[in-house]
């Protein structure tokens, strides 16, 4: 991160972020500093400044700060060859420089992400060395520096461990708690596909034990939790939990409803998956399209993309004793769908490179078992363990006009999220057609970013759509052309004025923030001459649709305004 993007968040807001956190240090670094740095290091980097205050009214210099004291004590402790050994352990990437703010010296102290770091991701996770692994490994959430619990810091130490769990025999279970029937389907299925699995085989058995179903003649965990007639009986919490909130959050709601809807999908894996994507399939809206003579029926989220996701959570998810109390939950909100499984990412997978088309399984034997397993429906198998199935979530989101789906990698947990309506639902799909009647799809699909987030990017486009940099770039510059979007930087493009139906009391707070730069909702109403009263429904609304920013909370006297 560069010091003017640091430099922004001194001057326009009051409080520390995801990415950078500030420390007054005055003449000693003190021990949050290392907190910090290992929360940094643990979760996806970020830069601690020092020398700053954090006042009610915002950042200031810190008068008495010793910039160079600080410096000797920052790499003293960062120093893998001193004596005295490091504050941090492992030490992660980083960079250390000074720098000028307001006429005095400030200290930016750059921390890399260890996870995405080929070697440093082996060695995972940083502690503060003084405090120890259990009580000084620290991860970055929101703006502060939470404890990591013990499980998601033997996830991280477990990350490149081949994970055994899904070959353990199940205490208890025998050969009659299997679905044979739906075992030999299955081995005759491979048997007709000239699979070599049967060949030298005496019985059943002896093919189930070559699929690691059987171990010892006992049934193991994969085994159980795909063929047991009720793998819920030795595991209580391995199901699906499905459950639909009536709004954006957990909670009840105004009238006192804490859910719409909620199902727990059990039984072995096939008909658990079946039984949670039919659950969430119910809870969708449908339009029906008329093409090429005939009614195709489009729900808002493809039924593929739910029952990937579904998918990919059983199959990857973590199986080891400490989480075998712990489901699979998917949470139906009212804008969207959010599917957690425990366990983060395994090995060399990270959120950037999940689209690769390459396929890594913590659960080897499950993955390769449910890959020949035949669906509850369908002629398909369960899953097909190929690294296909991210990439073509992603195209069938996007041509169904949603964003992509959003990957969360929490160390301890992992989860999906899956955007709802898109351009599927009718009141954006008429204000598209409001405002671009004729438009091509990725300009629509360009409008609806740049209205719900403020801004599109050809960045967007290429992530979301599949577009090279070129065509995205083309596609933004027509929309420009056309007059639904405006130009902000050359990265950045925000739907035009008149796209907007912003009225003319509004353009004129956009010029005078563009004139005078940031602004109290007063000087905004000085400068236009309306009474403030008049001002400020104008100014929520540019805030809402992206256009300007805030500076503080709605509740704070220091509030001021500024262009996006």
């Amino acid at each position: 991160m560069d010091f003017e993007a640091v430099v922004d968040v001194l001057e326009h807001h009051d409080s520390d972020n995801q990415r950078i956190e500030v420390k007054r240090t005055a003449s000693s670094l003190g021990k949050s500093v290392w907190d910090s740095i290992s929360a940094f290091a643990n979760t996806d980097g970020g830069v601690v400044v020092l020398g700053v205050n954090e006042t009610p009214e915002g950042f200031a210099p810190a008068e008495d700060f010793s910039p160079q004291k600080i410096r000797d004590e920052l790499l003293s402790g960062l120093n893998e060859k001193s004596s005295a050994g490091t504050k941090v352990t492992p030490v992660p990437e980083y960079q250390i420089s000074t720098e000028t703010w307001r006429d005095h010296p400030v200290i930016m102290v750059g921390i890399e992400p260890m996870r995405f770091h080929p070697q440093h991701q082996r060695n995972m996770p940083c502690y503060v060395t003084a405090k120890g692994l259990k009580n000084g490994t620290f991860k970055r959430v929101g703006d502060a520096d939470k404890r990591m619990s013990a499980y998601e810091i033997y996830q991280w130490q477990s990350r490149f461990i081949p994970d055994d769990s899904d070959a353990a025999i199940v205490n208890g279970a025998a050969l009659e708690d299997l679905d044979l029937e739906a075992a030999a389907a299955m081995v005759e299925t491979l048997r007709v596909h000239n699979s070599r699995v049967v060949e030298g085989a005496e019985d059943l058995t002896d093919v189930l034990a070559r699929l690691n179903v059987l171990s010892s003649g006992v049934p193991t965990l994969a085994g159980v939790l795909t063929f047991g007639h009720y793998p819920q009986q030795f595991f209580p919490q391995l199901f699906i939990d499905v459950t639909s909130h009536p709004g954006v959050a957990k909670g009840a709601s105004d009238d006192g409803t804490r859910f719409r809807s909620r199902e727990m999908c059990d039984g072995p894996i096939p008909l658990a998956i079946q039984s949670a994507v039919d659950a969430v399939m119910k809870e969708m809206r449908v339009r029906y399209v008329e093409r090429d003579a005939q009614v195709d029926r489009e729900p808002e989220i493809p039924e593929m993309v739910v029952r990937e996701s579904i998918t990919n959570a059983v199959m990857h998810r973590d199986y080891s004793p400490i989480v075998q109390g712990r489901q699979i939950a998917v949470d139906i909100f009212a804008d969207r769908v959010e599917i957690r499984n425990p366990g983060g990412l395994w090995g060399d997978r990270t959120v950037d490179n999940i689209r690769d088309n390459s396929s890594m399984s913590r659960n080897r034997r499950l993955s390769a078992l449910l890959s020949r397993t035949p669906a509850a429906r369908g002629s398909g198998t369960v899953s097909e363990n190929q690294g296909s199935g991210v990439p073509r979530m992603f195209q069938a989101m996007t041509k169904s006009g949603l964003p992509g789906p959003e990957f969360i990698d929490r160390g301890g947990e992992f989860v999906v999220v899956l955007s709802r309506f898109g351009l599927m639902d009718d009141a954006i799909a008429r204000w598209v057609d409001s405002v671009a009647p004729h438009a091509e799809r990725a300009l629509q699909v360009a409008l609806v970013f740049a209205r719900d987030l403020g801004a599109v990017t050809p960045h967007m486009l290429r992530e979301h759509l599949g577009l090279d940099s070129d065509d995205a770039r083309a596609c933004l510059e027509r929309g420009v052309r056309d007059g639904v979007l405006d130009a902000a930087t050359d990265e950045r493009f925000v739907l035009s004025t008149s796209s907007l139906g912003l009225d003319s009391e509004q353009e004129k707070i956009l010029a005078l923030l563009a004139d005078k730069g940031t602004l109290s909702s007063h000087e905004v109403a000085e400068g236009i001459g309306l009474s403030l009263s008049r001002v400020r429904p104008r100014l929520s609304g540019l805030v809402d649709v992206g256009l300007i920013e805030a500076t503080a909370p709605l509740t704070s006297r220091n509030r001021k305004y500024h262009l996006a």
